[in-house]
């Protein structure tokens, strides 16, 4: 059988269990139930369901939209992060374009604390109460474009609308994947406050800790909702957990380690029982040892090699496995009736601050010690790595979101629903990177020089070193360092023992070189938007309805560095173990229009057979950007009722765009020669070209294409059973990425003007911006060309190409999600329900390159790589179990992803890999149970029962089993899993308390 088919198998099973615990609970069903069944049907209110600006019963939806209200919240065992919440409710968040609390290595500069959530990993479209939000500033130095979810607080949550289907057409550009609208509460009446405490007994002393208060009132004409909430979320190290520790072997640029030269790095390691050579032989300019050898025959240092030396150094206890987090918030909702009936006048808040804490180990650093230097154990210069343990690389960042939405709303002859309303939001981020070390002082601190008042002696054991990290800008050498350094702008400190072990060196030395980055971001949105729906007119086969709107929005990115972070300048780059970027501001305007309508197109009093109830709908969205040009987009629906209201058929087809990101079109180029191998591979001949790199101001959206085909049964002999099964396929096009200097030449040197690259080519100058300088660029019009220019003996200096970002990838995605959901009323037993949901990934392809074949992502796990990296699994589903009553309930609930195979970057790396081998990833499956209390109202006794009336108390254990997160060693090799798919937190035990009066 083969692996298909096996799940497939597996997935018949999951579905079959699930059918037969409903069928199994159905016998208990009360008999009484008959007289339920016999009541008349309830005609549902229409109101605006995401995915339609037209007013519809929520039954009557033509597009896959769930509604998770917060008991769906609750079911998850969760509190604190929504991206975790809706990974584990919904299986179709897969993939790495899902990640928060786990980003806490090498990569969390790229979300900065945030949360990004994705739909099947494509771009998904984050709405709070239907209007846009910021994205996050990180972006404004190239890190990832999203909507950071952690910013918005659970408990003023209502619930949360996803739609899985492309929905440019209604929204505009990002809605590939569907739309996540999270919905705050807005109409609350009464006081409700409540708290959670969760901790897991591993090691680590892992804690959650959060609470909120919800107040609100409603009297004739005016409603008033508020809320705040608070919590804390603890790290997790990787020492903290069996599969991430140790991690050895991953570098040996560690204190102790020397060499005469880079090139023979390391070739030497200390002694393990001594902190410094200069406690066993003489230093500076009284050092007797004329070189290594000399140390190695004293036995101060032993012979060694790469892989001893980083054998001998364990990461895992300095590095993060999870984030640090707290986050306060508060909401506010109030709506005033301007006219009864008529007008309303609403206004939203909400303000957010967002801390987290990751870790790195401390820099490290190599560097060549000349002769004289005050720790210098020779008497020729030497190449030696420092890494100061003590002082991990420690990234805190704060984010704070301030969002004000104030609008009317109202209704025209009791047929029309209007909403006008201006939307403003401001998301300022701070990130800081603690414990980088400024190279000039380094540098100076290295070579000494200095006795402890401050005069120049040679190999004095104090260095003269700047003040407040401000070296003169545009230098660059020790030399000019030392020259610049006088007694108004420096201050003298010991010098450093860069042989030291950590414990041999003095804290005093790294005074001024050990200081913190200070980075500021800001994301501007600005919205106005107004629209008008409702039912144009009575056809002769129903209501006919209709939406328009009209939207003009701005964007505004910054980003700030401080002086020692920027990647050019005359102080460019003086942090060493920062990240660099230079100042960027950038703004856009985004004016759309959009159309809908909704046409019955066979009613039931037609009696037509098979044809009960036929509708189609249909949108259409302009979306004119300012820096990325127009995008038009339709969509198409269908909605079938064959017969009576057991089954409903739908299906889609619409078309989406995502607008490339600000700092992909205006972020900072590179310019430089390319790399010394491309030339010798590509054409047989030494030299190098000349290259740029970057961003590109001629990107334009990607777009794609999707089909959807849905079915949702509710028989009506069954009562209370709900199955629904959507189909959908995405073929998306034009993704941005870059095609690589080598494949460049390569192409258009075969291929001539037939290249996809043909325009980033040309000889003698630029293909754009060309330098005035030099002669007018010569474009390449046939294959051979640029070997016949080389083989004519020109240089290869005269070949210029830009290797930009440019609209180049694609991905195509099959998919399959199912749900069943039974509600089971019985007499004597209380209610049940079961419930189950599923996602297979039938295809996930990706193609990074035009020459390149798509590969397959789906069942597998991949990280660094191109494409749909993450776990991609065949399936994974989320089964619940629950039963009420009275003032008691209890769930039962279990998360199943299937066995994929670890291919390390997946796509052409691992394709022509002679090192990776496809590895299995074990099934993941872990369950929860929880038992819950609500004391009841107004009883009569006293003492503590009429105190705690009203009070609901739950307590339960998320992963009861304590797994561990199966390894994926070749694709995380970090962390030797994919922690933001498997929580790495294991079992945690939580108490939570709900109060409302």
């Amino acid at each position: 059988m083969n692996t298909q088919s096996v799940r497939i198998s597996r997935a018949l099973l999951c579905l079959g269990a699930s059918l037969s615990l409903a069928v199994i609970a159905s016998a208990q069903t009360a008999p009484g139930s008959a007289a339920t069944d016999r009541k008349a049907e309830v005609t549902l209110e229409k109101f605006v369901v995401t995915g339609s600006n037209i007013p519809i019963a929520a039954d009557a939806a033509a597009v896959p939209v769930t509604i998770l209200s917060r008991q769906d919240f609750e079911a998850t065992g969760l509190d604190t992060n929504l991206l975790e919440i809706l990974q584990k409710r919904m299986p179709l968040f897969a993939g790495n374009g899902n990640l928060g609390v786990s980003n806490s290595n090498v990569g969390a500069n790229s979300t900065a604390g945030g949360s990004q959530v994705s739909l099947r990993n494509l771009d998904t479209l984050v709405l709070l109460n239907g209007r846009r939000l910021p994205e996050n500033g990180s972006n404004a130095r190239g890190g990832r474009s999203f909507v950071d979810v952690n910013q918005i607080p659970l408990a003023a949550i209502q619930s949360i609308e996803v739609l899985t289907d492309g929905a440019s057409a209604i929204y505009g550009s990002a809605a590939v994947g569907g739309v996540v609208n999270i919905k705050l509460r807005t109409d609350f009446n009464g006081v409700e406050a409540g708290g959670r405490y969760a901790f897991s007994n591993r090691k680590g002393d892992y804690r959650e800790k959060s609470g909120y208060l919800v107040a609100g009132a409603k009297r004739p004409g005016i409603g008033l909702t508020v809320s705040g909430t608070w919590s804390e979320i603890t790290p997790l190290y990787q020492a903290d957990r069996p599969f991430s520790t140790p991690i050895v072997g991953r570098t040996a640029t560690i204190s102790g380690a020397i060499s005469p030269t880079s090139a023979s790095f390391p070739s030497a390691f200390l002694r393990t029982d001594l902190l410094s050579p200069s406690r066993a032989t003489p230093t500076g300019t009284a050092a007797t040892a004329a070189d290594i050898p000399a140390l190695i025959a004293a036995g101060i240092y032993q012979t060694s090699a790469f892989q001893p030396i980083a054998d001998s150094f364990d990461l895992s206890p300095l590095v993060t496995l999870t984030l640090e987090s707290k986050k306060k918030a508060a909401t506010l909702a109030t709506s005033i009736t301007l006219i009864p009936d008529k007008m309303d006048l609403f206004i939203e808040g909400l303000f957010s601050q967002s801390d987290s804490f990751s870790q790195l180990a401390a820099q490290p650093v190599t560097a060549t010690v000349p002769v004289n230097s005050p720790y210098n154990p020779t008497r020729s210069s030497l190449f030696a790595a420092f890494r100061y343990v003590p002082a991990p690389r420690q990234f805190v960042n704060s984010a704070e979101l301030k969002r004000i939405v104030g609008g009317l709303r109202g209704k025209i002859l009791d047929k029309f629903q209007w909403e006008a309303a201006y939307n403003y939001n401001a998301n300022k981020l701070t990130n800081s990177v603690k414990n980088v070390l400024y190279n000039p002082n380094l540098q100076l601190a290295i070579a000494g020089g200095y006795d402890a008042n401050g005069n120049a002696v040679t190999g004095g054991r104090y260095a003269r070193v700047f003040r407040d990290f401000g070296a003169p800008g545009g230098l660059t050498t020790l030399a000019q360092w030392q020259a610049a350094v006088t007694p108004a702008n420096s201050v003298v400190q010991p010098a450093i023992d860069i042989f030291a072990r950590p414990g041999g060196v003095d804290p005093a030395s790294l005074a001024n070189i050990l200081g913190a980055s200070a980075l500021q971001f800001d994301s501007v949105l600005k919205q106005v938007d107004g629209k008008i729906a409702g039912n144009v007119f009575e056809g002769p086969t129903g209501p006919i309805g209709a939406a328009v709107g009209y939207g003009v929005t701005k964007e505004i990115l910054t980003g700030m560095p401080d002086a020692n972070s920027r990647s050019s300048g005359p102080t460019a780059g003086r942090w060493n173990g920062a990240t660099f970027f230079d100042p960027f501001t950038r703004d856009r305007d985004i004016v759309s229009a959009y159309a809908e309508v909704r046409i019955p197109l066979v009613s039931e009093s037609m009696n037509i057979p098979g044809l009960r109830v036929l509708e189609l709908s249909a949108a259409y969205r302009y979306e004119d950007y300012s820096d990325a040009g127009t995008s038009k987009v339709p969509k198409y629906g269908l909605r079938w009722k064959p017969m009576g209201e057991d089954l409903t058929l739908r299906a889609t087809y619409s078309e989406a765009f995502s607008a490339p990101a600000m700092f992909s079109l205006y972020g900072p180029t590179t310019q430089g020669f390319t790399a010394t191998a491309v030339i010798p591979n590509v054409f047989g001949q030494n030299g190098q070209g000349q290259q740029r790199t970057g961003s590109n101001p001629n990107l334009k959206p990607s777009t794609a294409d999707t089909y959807s085909l849905g079915a949702v049964y509710s028989p009506k002999g069954v009562k209370g059973l709900t199955v629904s099964v959507d189909y959908i396929n995405i073929d998306q096009v034009e993704l941005v990425g870059s095609a690589g200097v080598t494949e460049i030449l390569r192409s258009v040197d075969a291929l001539g003007t037939a290249s996809p690259y043909i325009n980033q080519v040309r000889i003698n100058n630029w293909p754009t911006n060309p330098d005035p300088l030099l002669p007018a660029a010569q474009a390449i019009t046939a294959p051979g060309q640029l070997s016949a220019y080389l083989r004519a003996g020109n240089s290869p200096q005269g070949i210029f190409l830009t290797d930009s970002l440019i609209n180049i990838a694609g991905q195509k995605v099959k998919a399959l999600d199912v749900s069943v959901n039974y509600e089971i009323p019985t007499r004597e037993y209380g209610r049940f329900n079961v419930g189950t949901t599923g996602t297979f990934f039938i295809d996930y392809q990706f193609q990074a390159l035009p020459s390149q074949r798509y590969y397959e992502y789906a069942g597998h796990v991949t990280n660094g790589g191109t494409g749909a990296q993450g776990v991609v699994p065949g399936m994974r589903w989320f089964t619940t179990l629950g039963w009420n009553k009275g003032a008691w309930s209890a769930l039962l609930a279990n998360t199943y992803i299937d066995e994929v195979t670890d291919i390390g970057p997946g796509g052409i790396t691992f394709a022509t890999s002679t090192t990776l081998t496809r590895r299995p990833v074990e099934a993941y499956s872990i369950w929860d149970a929880s038992v819950g209390y609500t004391f009841a109202k107004g009883g009569t006794d006293g003492g503590w029962r009429r105190m705690l009336g009203g009070m609901r108390l739950t307590v339960g254990i998320n992963n009861i089993a304590d797994e561990m997160p199966p390894k994926s060693p070749q694709a995380f090799n970090e962390s030797n899993a994919d922690v933001s798919t498997y929580s790495p937190i294991g079992r945690l035990w939580y108490i939570s308390a709900q109060y409302r009066f």
